[in-house]
């Protein structure tokens, strides 16, 4: 389970005063006055209880900033919570934060949320995938934690996966990102690396019909990342030292510009093929585009390639990888809107918790 510590803008709580970060100090409201033992230091719900704070209590503590949760380093950031909450009320009801706070940790992964769309609405562009797994499962199968509000993998966007990886691994768990365009794979490797020791090996393991290679090897500093080029880009920066492509289907001629520069690159047609890791320490991140699967299976996909796999082919492949690789985060990708595609996606996030 998470705990609960006093939050960041909290200076002082003493039995008679709080000082938030910037302001005076003001007298302590009698509601608050059990909170008066509490510190920057982690403490369970049921101490909480204990001292006189119901959980329903601790919850509204938390949306106020008073209290925030995680575990070790790291505070989950609170926005990622309120959006999932404001943006699928019903599916955040199914596993309330109450349950994160009371109830045993995921056996394996902590999923949360990445967009990268427009945020009026979830509901709009490659996010409409993501909001069709969760319209089509309950919140108790498919836990989320939060939903990361951003627009666009930016250094904020960078900061939030970083604190969220570092609270998964303290916890003993991978991180799990559902999209969202590939970007998201981009952005969590990205926050990665800054705090990944230099002699650490950086394995990526790509899922997909397309290489997502597409740009300027000479310019690939130039201009935002997108879904076409991320991979481009984390092998261009050193971000990832090799990169184990299976099942891609699209234009071969980038694969070959990126092996004739002397990238860490391998493309296979099945798992059974791929290259194992080459270094003793490294951290292997494993991300799928639903675009793998025949459109004859999920048509609804941005960009449908035909000769794709059979659901069974990819999730056979996702248990051969973890049963055979230490999977440290994973990341699922541009699932369809339909009904059918929305069920596949949720049986895949299964596989993957696994």
């Amino acid at each position: 389970m998470f705990k609960v510590r006093l939050g960041a803008d909290m200076e002082r709580l003493s039995a008679e005063e709080f000082k938030l970060a910037g302001k005076p100090s003001k007298p302590l409201p009698g509601v608050l006055k059990p909170l008066a033992f509490l510190s920057h230091e982690w403490c369970s719900i049921n101490d909480l209880r204990q001292a006189g704070v119901c959980p329903e209590s601790v919850e509204a503590l938390i949306r106020t900033g008073v209290l925030s949760f995680g575990i070790g380093r790291e505070t989950f950031p609170h926005a990622a919570r309120a959006f999932y909450e404001t943006q699928f009320p019903v599916h955040a009801a199914a596993f309330p934060l109450l349950n994160w706070l009371e109830g045993p940790l995921p056996i394996n992964t902590i999923w949360i949320g990445l967009p990268l769309c427009h945020l009026t609405n979830i509901r709009h562009s490659t996010a409409t995938g993501l909001a069709s797994v969760l319209d089509g499962s309950n919140g108790s199968i498919i836990p989320l934690l939060g939903i990361f509000p951003f627009m666009n993998p930016t250094e904020k966007c960078l900061e939030y996966l970083h604190r969220t990886h570092t609270l998964a691994c303290d916890a003993g768990k991978r991180l799990g990102a559902l999209g969202g365009d590939h970007r998201v794979a981009w952005a969590l490797l990205e926050a990665v690396r800054r705090s990944a020791p230099a002699d650490l090996q950086m394995r990526y393991i790509h899922i997909d019909a397309h290489h997502d290679l597409y740009g300027s090897m000479d310019n690939v500093g130039a201009g935002n990342v997108a879904h076409s080029n991320f991979l481009l880009k984390l092998l261009a920066n050193g971000t990832i030292d090799e990169a184990v492509l299976i099942g891609c289907r699209d234009d071969p001629v980038p694969i070959n510009q990126i092996l004739e520069r002397g990238f860490g690159v391998a493309s296979v047609a099945d798992y059974s093929s791929a290259p194992k890791a080459t270094r003793a320490k490294h951290y292997t991140h494993l991300s799928i585009d639903l675009d793998i699967i025949d459109p004859s299976i999920i048509p609804d996909v941005s960009s449908p390639l035909a000769g794709g796999w059979s659901v069974q082919t990819l999730k056979t492949t996702i248990r051969d990888i973890l049963v055979n690789e230490t999977i440290d985060s994973v990341s699922l990708v541009e699932p369809g809107m339909s009904t059918a595609s929305a069920v596949i996606a949720k049986d895949i996030l299964e596989a993957l918790s696994g």
